[in-house]
């Protein structure tokens, strides 16, 4: 019996109750009876996010979790099961040897009134699920479907991969097998589309137009750190490197003194930039000979920008000083000679290093009433399926 039960907890159920009399018994005409309002889980923007709706969902979750074709990719936890085997557990004990009932509605509320972690989760998320689709929506931003489809299949072309599981695996069985639902990847896919395209909406707009292959560039960098604040990096289990001189201008002029002799020595061919950045610099890129790889216009600070996107490709340039100390920078490619997908990865690198800020400020505009969380809980690091 409680099988069968748990088995429709994870279908969503929707009822309606229309009264209806003869007109014996009702001279005057009814009307059917109004559908009551959800009760709210969170309200965004007026929207409500309704407790039902959303526990449906994370109960479908859950039980797409525990069945998980695999054993190893199943959900130990069981968050949500715990809360039904606690409030089973308290009916048990008040009706002592009496047989007990528990309906849908009785468990969804012991959720709500459980405040577990998972249930905080599920509205902080669904918050900003409603945020990004709200703000799209201002912005006249949309996903397509064909554009969902794309998405979608390329995220479980690459749980396939990361999971190593056969490449004749169906889409569906990928998902079955890892415990996902098709509707949160989906969802979580929809979100991501969205993303992109406002950040890279307010990034062309920043720049001051469309991005073309020429905003795209791909090079290396040799630092000579001047920075009092920012010591050198260093190799894992190497010991710390010297703390940097506190005085930030002869910081900086001793620097420019040790660019100049690295640069000297390049230009006499007595070094390679490989060879120069991976012996000289002080930034994390030395480990891979100072290659940034490619990068899009306006994602670096805007003098190291001026400089790489003002050489031609294998030209390098003067030291060149930032906020970080003094750079010399090769071009290897400009960006009409990258491929497509190599500037598609650039993109999504920087779409996804902006995601965090952009939806924390979203959510710190918007009106929001969170009934679940307490009030000083902050939103947690956003992550969605199909990311």
């Amino acid at each position: 019996m409680l099988n069968r039960s748990a088995a429709t907890l994870s279908v969503l159920a929707a009822a309606a109750v229309c009264g209806a009399a003869t007109a014996a018994h009702q001279p005057k005409p009814i009307q059917a009876a109004k559908a009551a309002k959800p009760e709210p889980a969170a309200i965004v923007n007026g929207q409500v996010i309704g407790r039902n709706d959303l526990a449906t969902e994370l109960i479908a979750d859950q039980m797409a979790r525990i069945n998980a074709g695999n054993p190893q990719y199943a959900d130990k936890q069981r968050p949500v099961a715990a809360s039904v085997g606690t409030l089973l557990l308290k009916k048990m004990m008040a009706a002592g040897s009496k047989p007990i009932a528990l309906s849908r509605q009785e468990l969804i509320d012991f959720i709500y009134a459980d405040k577990s972690q998972t249930i905080i989760a599920a509205v902080e998320n669904k918050i900003r699920q409603v945020v990004i689709a709200q703000e799209a929506k201002r912005r006249k931003i949309t996903a397509s479907p064909p554009q969902v489809d794309a998405q979608f299949k390329k995220s479980i072309d690459t749980a396939r991969k990361q999971m190593h599981l056969p490449a004749t695996m169906s889409d569906a069985k990928v998902l079955s097998t890892l415990g996902y639902r098709v509707q949160a990847v989906r969802d979580g896919v929809i979100a991501s589309i969205l993303l992109e395209k406002m950040i890279i909406q307010d990034h062309e707009k920043k720049v001051g137009h469309t991005l073309t292959n020429d905003d795209y560039v791909e090079a290396r960098h040799i630092l000579i750190r001047a920075a009092a604040d920012q010591p050198a990096p260093v190799a894992p289990g190497a010991p710390p490197a010297p703390q940097p001189p506190t005085d930030p201008e002869k910081a900086f002029t001793d620097s420019k003194k040790k660019m100049d002799g690295v640069l000297a020595d390049i230009k006499a061919g007595k070094i390679t930039f490989e060879l120069a950045a991976k012996t000289h610099s002080d930034d994390q890129s030395k480990f891979q000979e100072g290659k940034l790889g490619v990068f899009i216009r306006g994602q670096m600070v805007p003098e190291f920008e001026k400089a790489a996107f003002g050489l031609a490709a294998g030209k390098t340039s003067e030291p060149v000083r930032t906020q970080f100390g003094w750079h010399l920078i090769r071009v290897d490619r400009v960006g009409k000679d990258c491929t497509p997908a190599e500037r598609e990865t650039a993109l999504q690198t920087f779409t996804k290093s902006r995601v965090q800020a952009f939806v924390q400020e979203m959510v710190g505009k918007a009106k929001i009433k969170n009934f679940v969380a307490p009030a000083a809980t902050g939103l947690p690091t956003l992550q969605m399926p199909g990311q």
